[in-house]
């Protein structure tokens, strides 16, 4: 059976990256996608967007089941979304930090084991 990993051994970068992702993971949403602001004409004749004002929109791109999808997102929920993708993105670099924790754990394993 392998070793476990008590908290105790742990370096006090990666307790810390520990418990910042179980914050993250326990608290607000995440979302597994970027928002993208786009810039577009509506069609009526006398808008400012036929003068070069274009409307913003946004929309949250994602991938699902090996295809691209597009989520419209209203103007007022643009900021939360955008928090929560960004959480995401924070939180893959945590997971990634901590894996390279865990990989220099077990070589300082392995010389210890082997006496070198």
């Amino acid at each position: 059976m392998p070793p476990e990993i008590a908290r105790a051994t742990m370096s006090r970068e990666e307790r810390e990256l520990r418990a910042r992702a179980n914050q993250l993971l326990a608290g607000a949403g995440l979302i597994h996608g970027y928002l993208s602001t786009r810039y577009q004409v509506c069609g009526t004749p006398n808008c400012r967007c036929t003068r070069g004002k274009k409307h913003e929109a946004f929309v949250l791109v994602l991938r699902k089941e090996k295809k691209t999808v597009q989520v419209p997102i209203p103007r007022w929920l643009a900021p939360t979304v955008r928090k929560w993708v960004g959480q995401e993105k924070d939180l893959q670099d945590m997971v990634r930090r901590i894996s390279e924790l865990q990989v220099e754990r077990i070589q300082e394993m392995k010389r210890a084991k082997s006496g070198g």
